[in-house]
Formats: C-alpha cells, structure tokens, sequence
C-alpha cells in the first residue's frame, strides 16, 4: 500500500515501515522525539484494487516510520488542519 503524506522533506520519496524519513529547507513539520501520528492517505492500488477514500495514520517513533493504521472520524477530528 502507498500512502501520502506530507511531513519531513516532500520530494516524492518512497519510503517503507523501518524507513527514517529526511528533512531539508522545504520540509513540512519539524523533527519530534518520541511516537505519534500524521495523516495520510492511501493511493489507489493497481495490483489489489484497493481505492480506499479514507485517511491512514502513519506512525512515527522520532523520524522513524513504524507502522499505520486507519484513521477513524475521531483520530481525523484530532488534527488541525
């Protein structure tokens, strides 16, 4: 599954869980320490057809990508957007 998301340097780069992500003069956030979570959301999937139009939660401990989960309308409500 690709998701997008928009934290860290946004030069399309692809990364997986286990990945650090980078960071650089046009970045979007800044570095935090310690987990939490940003919203994404999935693309549509040519191999499985997935065409998902929620948002995902990818996960971060520091600038390490752990995992991601759904958002629920409630986590999505947490955000200011």
């Amino acid at each position: 599954m690709v998701i997008q998301f928009h934290f860290g340097d946004v030069w399309l780069h692809e990364f997986r869980v286990g990945d650090t992500i980078t960071w650089s003069d046009k970045a979007k956030g800044s570095p935090r320490p310690g987990r939490f979570e940003i919203p994404g959301y999935p693309e549509w999937c040519k191999q499985c057809g997935l065409d998902d139009k929620g948002f995902c939660l990818v996960q971060f401990d520091g600038d390490v990508i752990i995992g991601y989960r759904e958002a629920t309308d409630e986590d999505m409500g947490e955000f200011d957007w």
